[in-house]
């Protein structure tokens, strides 16, 4: 048994123990934490309005020790934006994180533009962390190269973000805490080519996570939209 699984295991207890609680609605402790570090966005993307939202104060890293401190011991903390590389402090609070929360995994979602400050974060967070503890960094893929540029509104968007995954590669190769994946938005603006190119991923050995057109109070705004996100469900499952 090694040092990762160890600690896996000695949570299922606690997650079987959830399960029933969950079974009679009973109220449960949380064991996972999003986090958006920054609303703030260099990209443009047209299924994501955080990039329109006024500049506002984030959280310091005093202030993010005081909140972690009032919660429990977490399975996952995924830390998102905006574009969570606009803070220059990101690896000191994915250390905060692992130090307070002593998750399983830490998740950090990225556009892939900033290279280099990704690749440093990644340097310096991921010996750090104990054997129990497993860093995922993605990067937004929206397709093959013309309909990620279209989705992020930038022809340079794919290039710096293939860049980006090229590098982690390389470190993930030395570094084993650290896992390389796609996050792959499907959307209507690329819908139609999206399992093609999800396929290919595949074929050459790459792995991504899914997520689906989404309404929240920073992805997209208002009523009609909402009805919008809601009938590109409705017809994806549908066709499925």
């Amino acid at each position: 048994m090694n040092g990762a699984t160890y600690p896996m295991l000695s949570r299922l207890p606690g997650l079987f123990r959830d399960v029933r609680r969950s079974r009679r609605r009973e109220p449960l402790l949380p064991r996972l934490l999003t986090y958006t570090a920054t609303f703030a966005c260099n990209a443009r993307c047209v299924m994501c309005d955080s990039w329109r939202l006024p500049a506002r104060q984030e959280l310091s890293l005093d202030e993010l020790d005081g909140i972690f401190a009032q919660l429990p011991q977490l399975d996952a903390v995924r830390l998102t934006g905006g574009e969570p590389w606009l803070r220059k402090d990101m690896g000191e609070i994915a250390l905060l994180a692992e130090e307070r929360l002593r998750p399983l995994v830490l998740h950090v979602t990225s556009n892939g533009w900033f290279t280099d400050r990704i690749v440093r974060f990644a340097q310096t967070v991921a010996p750090r962390l104990p054997p129990r503890c497993r860093l995922f960094v993605t990067c937004s893929s929206d397709g093959p190269a013309a309909a990620h540029a279209q989705v992020r509104n930038s022809e340079a968007s794919y290039g710096r973000k293939e860049a980006t995954l090229d590098a982690l590669r390389d470190l993930a190769a030395r570094e084993p805490a650290l896992r390389i994946r796609h996050n792959v938005n499907v959307n209507p603006w690329n819908v139609d080519g999206i399992a093609d190119y999800v396929a290919d991923l595949d074929a050459h050995g790459e792995q991504c996570f899914i997520s689906l057109y989404a309404a929240s109070e920073h992805y997209r705004h208002g009523r009609a939209t909402f009805e919008e996100v809601a009938a590109f469900r409705r017809e994806l499952t549908r066709q499925s």
